[in-house]
């Protein structure tokens, strides 16, 4: 994934907690959701069991930002609690989405396992597949292939998984979706 889109989505978190999504009671929640604090989230959701879906400033429900912050025992926690898994932030971008970015196999296993969309596309036409062919890791590739992600996907530019492994330097990457059948 191209530097310039890893530095808008950190301007955009820092304008959340700058810019607060609310209340400063809710506020806290999002940011205890962000710092993996299970236990106050917990607590939090026993009191408030209607912020388990709200959304933050960037339209980020606390799943989503438990994804996008790579707290995986935290996305465990939302998904246990009945989250919605195929919530969309601002950008279009599911948790699905965000724990692909993030390389945790582990909560990407979890959401699919819950019935997140494999297939979901961002503003841009990306989808999970295409962020995890673009970082490389291909343990998550292999996850979502095998729950039907679109082996030759393109995004809203016509960049299909195999282009983004290649233009990322992504040697191995590249030889398993070809491996798999991906179209050159």
């Amino acid at each position: 994934m191209a530097q310039t889109g890893w530095r808008a989505a950190a301007v955009m978190l820092a304008l959340f907690f700058v810019s607060g999504c609310g209340s400063p009671e809710r506020d806290k929640f999002f940011r205890q959701v962000a710092e993996g604090d299970e236990f106050t989230v917990r607590s939090e959701l026993k009191r408030n069991p209607d912020w388990l879906n709200t959304r933050n400033e960037d339209g980020r429900t606390p799943l989503c930002l438990a994804a996008y912050r790579g707290q995986e025992k935290m996305v465990e926690l939302l998904v246990n609690a009945g989250a919605e898994v195929d919530a969309r932030d601002a950008l279009g971008r599911t948790p699905l989405y965000w724990s692909a970015a993030e390389r945790k196999q582990g909560s990407v296993g979890l959401l699919l396992a819950r019935g997140a969309d494999v297939k979901a596309r961002d503003r841009w036409g990306k989808t999970p597949l295409l962020v995890a062919a673009a970082n490389g890791d291909k343990g998550t590739a292999e996850l979502l292939l095998a729950r039907g992600a679109d082996l030759d996907a393109r995004d809203n530019d016509g960049r299909t998984p195999l282009y983004w492994a290649l233009m990322n330097g992504h040697k191995e990457m590249a030889d398993t979706l070809l491996a798999r059948g991906a179209k050159k």
